[in-house]
């Protein structure tokens, strides 16, 4: 038996079972994560609304980490939601702008 990686209280951890053991990776320490998403290839996507700096999007896919930083929106964006489009690795994410703008963002 094999048991799950820990990490550190307060800090946020993604672990992945490959049907014999556990990784982890540990993910930097924001106060507002998103849940996260899987895609249908067996990535993960995270949102992340970070106390400073723009939003950003974690992904993992085919055994490697990309993150993608929203582009300037005219504003303080944080994200409302993301979702997988369904039957393909792409996500879309709803943010919205300190003025109540919503934007929607396809990130592939």
């Amino acid at each position: 038996m094999s048991s799950a990686p820990c990490g550190p209280p307060g800090r946020a951890l993604v672990a992945h079972w490959d049907g014999a053991a556990w990784t982890g990776r540990r993910l930097p320490p924001e106060p507002a994560w998103l849940p996260a998403r899987a895609d249908p290839v067996g990535g993960v996507w995270l949102a992340v609304n970070p106390a400073y700096g723009r939003p950003y999007v974690l992904n993992y896919r085919d055994g490697r980490w990309t993150r993608s930083t929203l582009p300037p929106a005219g504003g303080r964006t944080g994200f409302v939601d993301v979702v997988p489009r369904p039957g393909t690795t792409v996500l879309w994410a709803l943010a919205r702008r300190a003025d109540g703008a919503l934007l929607i963002y396809e990130l592939a």
